[in-house]
């Protein structure tokens, strides 16, 4: 247990060594004061790459050309702006009917995510149509497929690894 007195004296010793600032310290204290608050806020995580998902709405976010799309894994809406020098370029890709429809987008760019690692928004460079046809099942029937043996076989010798 401490007495008393220790607490006092150890009160006494920290005033004695207290530091003045005055008017000509106030820019270094202000930038010591923004960098521990910038070393102690997260930062959000930026980096190249595209998301595709369906077209939902061509608007302005924040007083620029954005487009609203529903990120197709997720199934959350995310906002993608347009830079200017990219405008005109996406413009010529996407009409009113794509939005009607809610057209499938693939938009590449710069991704930002937020501190707890979700897409924020995407800064778009570009902006394609996926195209979605209908296929007959011709085009995807590979009757080569399991190479000639049954689909039991061919799902118990690929379990075992000893397919060729």
């Amino acid at each position: 247990m401490v007495p008393a007195d220790d607490n006092r004296s150890k009160s006494a010793v920290l005033k004695d060594e207290s530091v003045v600032v005055g008017p000509s310290d106030l820019p270094a204290v202000e930038k010591a004061i923004q960098d521990a608050v910038n070393d102690a806020l997260p930062r959000p995580k930026t980096q190249r790459g595209s998301i595709e998902g369906q077209l939902q709405d061509i608007t302005t976010y924040y007083g620029k050309p954005a487009i609203k799309v529903i990120e197709r894994r997720s199934r959350t809406e995310v906002w993608c702006t347009v830079s200017e020098a990219h405008r005109v370029e996406i413009a010529e890709h996407a009409n009113f009917d794509d939005v009607w429809s809610g057209r499938r987008v693939r938009v590449e760019g710069t991704l930002v995510y937020d501190e707890g690692g979700g897409l924020a928004k995407v800064i778009a460079d570009s902006v394609h149509i996926v195209a979605v046809r209908d296929v007959a099942v011709d085009e995807i029937h590979d009757p080569n497929l399991t190479q000639g043996l049954s689909s039991d076989e061919y799902l118990d010798r690929f379990r075992e690894g000893t397919l060729g």
